[in-house]
């Protein structure tokens, strides 16, 4: 699984710097890997059994790590750790205690806990054709027929995929489309689209007056229940991954 990571870090523009920060080869070298891209995100990665000390574990290696004087101030403030450990079949009520403890700590970095099977992992690789580019993940993550199955029956390649996704915050983020536009500017477009009045109504801070303003005629109104169907469809699929 080591590998997969790799090879995703890499194809979203990451650099491993871990030789780099323990160039002593006779360093103990935690965490296991550090990846850092052009925005300055970067990412512990770290491997172990779930025992009741791991936490402590991980509080020692990022103490220890963070008054290195090779990471900087900006690498620092966007610190994420994803401590990644090896299960045999389900999480027992003793492992999901302690990844809820892991991910709930707040010292120093978000932390998160990547778990999987030797099946899941190798599931994820025959969905994923063993290839982890952004354009690969995105297509399989995309996936209705295989998330519906996922859902009714189960499916191993992408309930390890969904978990990834939860696991790595930098791969929701990149299917984000970018604008330079503030919010601000885009309500004010979209309503502009429908009412130049509602539109000065909202530039002026009036907000109350825009729902008298526009009037829908049943075209329109179908049109609105329907997006609202969708964006309840997707909130229960976001659940269902989640959850």
């Amino acid at each position: 699984m080591r590998d997969i990571l790799w090879k995703i870090f890499e194809n979203h523009g990451f650099c491993e710097k871990t030789e780099e920060r323990f160039i002593d080869p006779n360093s103990a070298g935690e965490p296991d890997e550090i990846f850092i891209n052009a925005q300055d995100e970067m990412y512990f990665i770290m491997t172990g059994e779930l025992c009741n000390d791991t936490l402590s574990r991980i509080i020692s290696v990022c103490a220890e790590e963070e008054k290195h004087e090779f990471y900087k101030k900006r690498w620092k403030s966007n610190w994420v750790l994803v401590y990644m450990t090896e299960i045999s079949g389900e999480l027992t009520k003793e492992q999901k205690r302690i990844v809820m403890q892991i991910e709930e700590n707040k010292f120093f970095c978000r932390k998160y806990v990547f778990w999987y099977s030797d099946q899941e992992k190798e599931a994820l690789k025959e969905f994923c054709d063993n290839v982890f580019s952004k354009e690969v993940l995105h297509e399989k993550i995309s996936d209705d027929k295989a998330f519906n199955e996922f859902k009714k029956k189960g499916h191993r390649g992408y309930e390890c995929l969904s978990r990834l996704y939860i696991k790595l915050p930098f791969l929701s983020l990149e299917q984000m489309p970018a604008t330079e536009d503030t919010i601000f500017t885009c309500v004010y477009e979209e309503l502009r689209s429908v009412s130049e009045v509602a539109a000065e109504l909202f530039e002026d801070g009036e907000i109350e007056g825009i729902l008298n303003e526009i009037e829908l005629d049943s075209k329109d109104l179908k049109e609105v229940e329907k997006k609202l169907k969708n964006l309840e469809k997707a909130e229960k699929k976001t659940e269902t991954i989640t959850g």
